[in-house]
């Protein structure tokens, strides 16, 4: 009997590790699914963080595009206003070359 009851016993100590390996590599399992899924949530973030970022990019570049037409319009502006005061101080020369006087040389004496 004791032969039997030894046997017994090795065969539950057996079933008991048996038991504890197939729960660690249960554990193990566990691990690594949670890890899978915390590696494709951190994909999927740095995916649309890319995205966003390419996004702002286009943004910007379209700000650039805008600002630059922008400059080129006050850039005719400025040239137009200009050439409109020169034509200006032109004929104020003139008249002032036949004899007419400013409005502001009148109001000195």
């Amino acid at each position: 009997m004791a032969a039997t009851s030894s046997s017994r016993l090795e065969d539950i100590v057996d079933r008991i590790h048996s038991i504890h390996k197939h729960q660690w590599m249960s554990m193990d399992e566990q691990e690594r699914k949670k890890l899978e899924r915390k590696r494709a949530r951190n994909r999927q973030a740095a995916s649309k963080c890319r995205q966003k970022k390419m996004e702002r990019i286009s943004e910007l570049e379209q700000q650039v595009t805008n600002e630059k037409q922008r400059a080129a319009r006050l850039d005719i502006e400025l040239d137009q206003l200009q050439r409109a005061l020169n034509d200006m101080q032109s004929l104020i020369a003139s008249h002032s070359n036949r004899g007419c006087q400013s409005p502001h040389s009148q109001h000195r004496h």
